[in-house]
């Protein structure tokens, strides 16, 4: 999949992005995590560039039981020190559903390409954002 194609927000994560076509986009084509526009309307695709400071995975529901909605997630900064030497907002960092956030290692920097859903976000204050792939970058 390229990474200008918006995919439907429907937890399922889509088919993935290809890392290659990731890294080969042009640093034009990529906003800081400061630099999202929080208002940017549901279909919208964007590509971010920032550290994963925080992750959030749901514990697997088991079989005929009735478990709560949950959703995995990890939170982008725009610095490898954010929720270590300042506290993670909802006002400087993006919160990311995706299905594997421990995937994403901290002091790495990653090219992350999301969607912007409809609705809110699960997590609170922030845009609902659908995790479609991402690459380490140097």
């Amino acid at each position: 999949m390229a990474p200008g194609d918006a995919q439907p927000c429907t937890r399922t994560y889509g088919e993935p992005v290809d890392a290659a076509a990731i890294t080969s986009l042009s640093a034009a084509a990529v906003a800081t995590v400061d630099a999202v526009d929080r208002r940017s309307a549901a279909g919208t695709r964007l590509v971010i560039e920032g550290w994963p400071v925080h992750w959030h995975a749901c514990a697997p529901c088991p079989d005929a039981a009735a478990c709560k909605p949950c959703e995995s997630y990890a939170v982008l900064a725009s610095t490898p020190a954010a929720g270590i030497k300042q506290p993670v907002t909802a006002e400087h960092d993006l919160w990311i559903m995706m299905r594997e956030p421990a995937s994403l290692l901290r002091g790495t920097r990653y090219r992350v390409v999301v969607d912007v859903c409809a609705g809110p976000s699960p997590v609170g204050d922030t845009p609902h954002l659908e995790w479609r792939g991402a690459a380490a970058v140097r």
